[in-house]
């Protein structure tokens, strides 16, 4: 392979080694349904965040499949699990 000729393939297929991008969470559109990687909440506005974070923690651990994604140290290769997003209205 020539110089040139690695750079030109890189920059017209590198989208093949991107990871995709994370989902956010976000308020729910009029009419917008749950799927099988979101949960549709409502949270009420006037409670605290500290209250809302644990309400929000007791209600969403049991529907994560899997628990908590796992963080690969250095040197060691990703199990692979995933955070399902949620939509919070």
């Amino acid at each position: 392979m020539h110089e040139g000729e690695f750079w030109d393939w890189w920059r017209a297929h590198n989208w093949i080694f991107a990871e995709p991008p994370i989902r956010q969470v976000k308020a729910v559109e009029a009419g917008e349904l749950a799927d099988d990687h979101t949960l549709i909440i409502k949270v009420p506005l006037e409670t605290s965040l500290a209250i809302t974070t644990r309400q929000f923690k007791r209600l969403v651990k049991p529907q994560i499949k899997g628990g908590a994604p796992e963080v690969a140290k250095p040197g060691e290769v990703s199990s692979g699990n995933e955070a399902y997003p949620l939509c919070i209205t």
